[in-house]
């Protein structure tokens, strides 16, 4: 049976749940099931599924009785309900942020003296492949599976300086990184990270040339909105940005290292009356 902490979506949870116990009972319908949760016509849970409805506080408590939640499952359950229903940005961005308390993988904030880790984004980028793959040697060849490709001297000073800060730690495996997530917080000022942020932007154009649309993602959008819309705007993308996080501690088969950037700023304004 699926795992409920795997999903951040309730519906494709539900969905998955269903076709499980279907293979193990044939006799299971969406009559039977709608007789187990408590409610009356069978073809909800299809329009359920479609996203052409949604299900009450009491009914998704239905659901977890039917499927057999409980505990921290029935809570994580229960709240990625709330939060995939609530319409208010900033309101789901709360909720979001307690789902990851109940199943995210806890966040290591970088330290002020661990700030040489901004320098360049191959840090970064080496310590996300410690993440598929132990380092055993070849520098080499670890250096030419990046984009751009590296040097092999530039992949040891990298590794060198991972292990230095204690971002990376030797194992009989190799050499791994030490945390799943490790993040900036908020002791750095913008001007801290100013540097890395120019390199992965400057990527991200080159990026434009450098890898056929099948294997990156550039959209663009131009809007004219209000200064409380841009608000919630922003608290869309922060959320956004969360919801990848999880998304990617929750694959068990990573296979390549990604780059997300995101880009909202002013092109002009209206006229300010005084």
């Amino acid at each position: 049976m699926p795992d409920v902490f795997g999903y951040l979506d309730y519906r494709v949870y539900l969905k998955d749940w269903y076709a499980a116990r279907k293979r193990r009972e044939k006799g299971f319908s969406y009559r039977v099931l709608a007789r187990e949760v408590g409610y009356r016509s069978h073809a909800f849970f299809s329009l359920v599924l479609q996203r052409r409805s949604n299900i009450s506080m009491e009914m998704a408590m239905g659901f977890a009785d039917c499927i057999g939640l409980k505990g921290r499952e029935r809570e994580y359950f229960l709240l990625l309900v709330s939060c995939n229903q609530e319409e208010v940005p900033s309101q789901r961005h709360i909720l979001f942020q307690r789902l990851r308390e109940l199943n995210g993988t806890p966040s290591t904030q970088l330290r002020e003296d661990q700030d040489a880790f901004l320098v360049s984004w191959r840090h970064a980028a080496l310590r996300e492949m410690l993440g598929i793959d132990p380092f055993q040697g070849g520098e080499a060849q670890w250096g030419e599976r990046m984009i751009p490709a590296a040097t092999a001297r530039e992949v040891r000073d990298s590794l060198d300086l991972l292990l230095e800060l204690g971002l990376a730690h030797r194992t009989a495996r190799g050499i791994v990184r030490t945390d799943p997530r490790l993040v900036t917080g908020t002791t750095y000022t913008e001007s801290a990270t100013l540097g890395f942020m120019q390199q992965v932007h400057q990527l991200g154009g080159d990026a434009l040339e450098r890898f056929p649309r099948s294997e990156r993602h550039h959209g663009w959008a131009t809007l004219s909105i209000s200064a409380a819309t841009l608000e919630t705007m922003r608290a869309e993308l922060r959320a956004l940005v969360q919801r990848f996080l999880m998304l990617a501690e929750k694959d068990v088969s990573p296979d390549r290292v990604m780059q997300l950037n995101l880009e909202f700023f002013p092109l002009g304004y209206g006229r300010k009356d005084s």
